[in-house]
Order: C-alpha cells, then structure tokens, then sequence
C-alpha cells in the first residue's frame, strides 16, 4: 500500500519545477548535456579511427623499415660472402705461389747441374702439370655450379674416370704467361684464351663454376666459358641437334630436337667440347649417336670417353605409359612408376629403376659421364655433375630405354 501511495505521489521534474524561469533553465542546460554528450560520442569516434589509421601507419612502418633492413642485411650478407670467398682465393693463390717458387728454386738449382735441354723440358713439364692437377686430387669429381654447362663438366668428369688416359689430353693445354695470366691452348680452336686469376675469382665468387680441389679444373671452364662469350655458335643442351648427327628414321622426338623445340641456352654439345679439348689429334674419332646405345655401348672402344644424355620428361612418361600399356596387368611397382612419373612429369625429372631396382631420379636435358663400361655384364655406370659421387648403375637395355643419345670420343 505504501509503495503505490509513493509511485501516486511522483510527478515529473516541469510538474515539480513551479518557477518557469528556472524550469527553461533546466530544460537549456539539458539540451546543451545532451549535445556535449554527442559531441564526446563523435569525439570517441575519431579517437578510434585515428588510433586505427595510427595503427595501421605503424605497421606500414614496421614492414617499411623491416624490409630496409632486410635489404641492407642482404647486402651485408653478400659481401659477407664474397669477402670469405676473396680471403679464401688469396690465401689458396698465396699457397700456390709459394709452391710454384719453391719448385722454381728447385729448377734454378738443378740448372746448375749438367741437364740436357730436354730432360729440362720434361722436368718443368711434370712439374707444372702437378701444380694444376696435384696426384692426391686428380681424379677427383667435379660438381657443377650454377652456370649450367652439364655438357661441359661431363666431359672433365669423364676424363677423370680415366684420368691415366686422359692426362696425356690435358698436359700441354695451359701454360703461365706471368704470375696469375695463363694461356689455354686448346687443339681444337684457332685461338688461345687467356684468363686472370681476377677471371678465375670473379666466377667462383658467384658461384658459376664448379667446385674442384684442383686449380686445372678450374682454369678449363673459365677459359670455355671466356671462349663461348666470344663464339658465334648458337647455344644448344648437352646433345647435337645437326642433321649430319641424326639417325635417317626420325621417331616424334627427333623431329622436335630438329625443328629446334628442344634447344635452349646453356652452351655447345660434349661432342663440340671433346673436339675442342682433342683437335685433329691422330687416330681421334667423335660421334653421336641418337638411339642405338645399347649396339654403341656393346662395341665402345676401350680408349674412349662418353656421354649420355637424358630425355624429356613427357616422352619417357609416354614411353613407359606404353610399355606399361603393352605389358597387361599392372603390378604395384608399375602402378608407383606411373603415379610418381605423372606428379613430377613438370619438374623436369623423371623416375626410373636402376640395375638393383631401386628408384632413380633422372634429370631431363641433362648431360652425364659415362665412368665405367663393363661389357661382359652389359652394365653401365654413370654419374650426374649436380652429385657427381652418387653412382648409378643400369644395364645396356635400360640405357637405351632411359637416355636419348650418346656422345663418344675415342683416340687409338
């Protein structure tokens, strides 16, 4: 009962006001509240845009000055780089300096003795092919850099599987002009190359060359590489693509690599390479040869160094759907082969069995050296220039289903 007498009695605040000047007072400072309320709540509203443009000038900042940063790190990080690699050349050229004075002191006082002119000459012949191709690191691999020459480091690397053999090819092909100029005569170009030791530094700081524990190694495929920028020659893949080197029964694929498809930059064949490195020795044979690998395999000379080179990745695919195709019933292994070929089939790889069944990754366009021939078994062992110490073995017959052409080089 009290409360509704309460809520009875309760009048509105104009009812309670009974001064009409003071009640348009309240009314007027009401009104003003009301609009400073609004103007605070628009207030709040900017506050809020501005803290988020200020936000968002931040993080443009931020990612402003991260990437300077980055920038300058990279910088940093280049020089770096070329700064240990420098260091590292100075010191090895130093070591080679002081190896080559002492073996000129050495002459200087076997000079003194009575030594015919050619007993002289072999003397300093030895001993200069042994500063560039030392015996404790002659035969050692080469893994190629950036500078995609597969064509031309499948070559050194097959001179290296028989480097006995071949040392007789490299020993007249470089000689010092002066300290750090040498000449490179190759048999089979009209001119000599000169390079620099600063040549040899600028390649090797960015990588371009291949990686070798021997100063000979790397002399060639500067001095090649000096050579090519200076050729007219168009630039091919690792394999010939003349019509003079084409077999008369062209298959899809030949009728690509003759119309030119297949070409892209990277350099001269390996045949062009061994002709430069051989010339018109006496008894020197080069030839490639598209298809017929196992035949050419089978009758290889022994005093022969070669190349094989890989296929595209779509025509092995199409190869093996087609074998796989004629072969009826897919065992689980076919099945994986296919599935794996076809997920990688743009990647420029290919995969396929090697003599023991075990799965190897095959690059397309890609030159590799043939390291060892054993014809009794009919097995072949080659190496890829990328890891040029991983082996892998096939036989005859998957050679010549797995690789396209095969380039060999025989001197009597």
């Amino acid at each position: 009962m009290e409360n509704n007498a309460f809520e009875k009695n309760k009048k509105p605040l104009a009812e309670k006001i009974n001064d009409p000047y003071l009640l348009e007072d309240v009314r007027e400072k009401t009104t003003d509240l009301s609009s400073l309320m609004d103007k605070i709540n628009d207030l709040d509203s900017e506050k809020s845009e501005l803290s988020f443009e200020l936000r968002e000038f931040k993080n443009k900042g931020k990612s402003i000055l991260g990437r300077v940063m980055r920038g300058i790190y990279f910088e940093m990080f280049k020089k770096k780089i070329y700064l240990e690699k420098k260091d590292k050349y100075i010191k090895k050229h130093h070591e080679l300096f002081d190896s080559k004075k002492k073996k000129e002191d050495k002459k200087r006082e076997l000079s003194d003795l009575t030594m015919t002119k050619n007993e002289e000459n072999n003397f300093t012949q030895e001993e200069y092919f042994d500063l560039y191709w030392p015996a404790e690191s002659n035969k050692e691999f080469i893994k190629q850099g950036s500078n995609g020459n597969c064509y031309f480091i499948s070559v050194l690397n097959s001179f290296k599987a028989n480097f006995d053999f071949a040392k007789d090819i490299l020993k007249d092909l470089i000689s010092e002009q002066e300290s750090g100029v040498y000449k490179i005569d190759f048999p089979g170009e009209k001119n000599p190359v000169i390079i620099t030791d600063t040549d040899i530094l600028q390649y090797k700081t960015f990588n371009r060359i291949g990686e070798s524990n021997n100063l000979g190694d790397t002399i060639l495929e500067v001095a090649y590489n000096e050579l090519l920028q200076n050729s007219s020659d168009g630039f091919k893949f690792g394999f010939r693509d003349d019509a003079d080197y084409q077999s008369k029964e062209k298959t899809n694929f030949e009728h690509l690599i003759e119309s030119g498809k297949l070409k892209s930059k990277g350099g001269r064949s390996s045949l062009e390479v061994f002709e430069t490195f051989i010339g018109n020795k006496t008894g020197a044979e080069f030839q490639y040869y598209l298809r017929n690998i196992k035949k050419k395999l089978e009758n290889i000379p022994n005093n022969a160094f070669a190349i094989i080179d890989s296929l595209d990745e779509n025509m092995y695919f199409s190869s093996l759907k087609n074998k796989i195709k004629g072969a009826g019933n897919l065992s689980e292994q076919d099945k994986k082969d296919l599935e794996d070929n076809e997920a990688i089939s743009n990647l420029g790889y290919y995969i396929v069995r090697d003599i023991n069944n075990n799965r190897q990754a095959i690059k397309t366009h890609h030159a590799f050296s043939i390291i060892k021939i054993d014809k009794e078994n009919k097995y072949a062992s080659i190496s890829n220039p990328n890891y040029p110490n991983k082996e892998m073995i096939f036989s005859f017959d998957q050679m010549e289903e797995y690789f396209m052409g095969i380039t060999i080089a025989s001197i009597s």
